[in-house]
């Protein structure tokens, strides 16, 4: 597990200063939040809720987004951290964490690795403030320790760096 980490953290740390993505872009829109955000194309709906928007790609990566209306939290590592505790796995072990440069929100990104059916899974949760209104969420992305463990961190961090305000 300690392994994957040190790989992941630096591709982390790779990855948000030069980011570059292979696979050609779709939009996906969560209208009851006027939230957008670009996946590669092979991503699918898989729920569209009034409390959750979960995309993946028919293989082991998953992308949800968990909106509410509160503009009592305003720190978007309590966000963060709201999303982390809410993690359903054990043994959760935090590698990386700090701000995020989103365009219309303030955030804070949290990266580590956790167990789920004794199974090693990574995840990054996002945590995101509109401080222009009370529309808040935080984003999950997750996945299991494989092979493909830093294409996946790409596409996660990627997908999580396109989310935008539908205007």
């Amino acid at each position: 597990m300690k392994k994957i980490l040190n790989s992941l953290v630096l591709t982390v740390i790779f990855v948000c200063t030069i980011t570059s993505v292979n696979a050609q872009l779709v939009d996906y829109k969560y209208q009851q939040y006027k939230l957008g955000f670009k996946a590669p194309a092979n991503f699918t709906i898989v729920t569209n809720t009034e409390t959750q928007f979960t995309v993946n790609n028919g293989k082991n990566l998953t992308f949800s987004i968990y909106p509410y209306r509160d503009n009592k939290i305003d720190d978007s590592f309590d966000v963060a951290f709201l999303g982390y505790e809410k993690l359903n796995c054990t043994e959760k072990m935090i590698e990386d964490e700090g701000d995020m440069d989103l365009d219309d929100y303030e955030a804070y990104f949290i990266v580590g690795a956790c167990k789920q059916t004794n199974k090693e899974m990574i995840f990054i949760v996002l945590g995101a403030i509109d401080p222009d209104s009370d529309v808040n969420f935080y984003a999950v992305g997750q996945f299991w320790a494989d092979d493909e463990s830093d294409a996946n961190i790409d596409i996660l961090i990627n997908l999580m760096e396109k989310i935008y305000k539908i205007k």
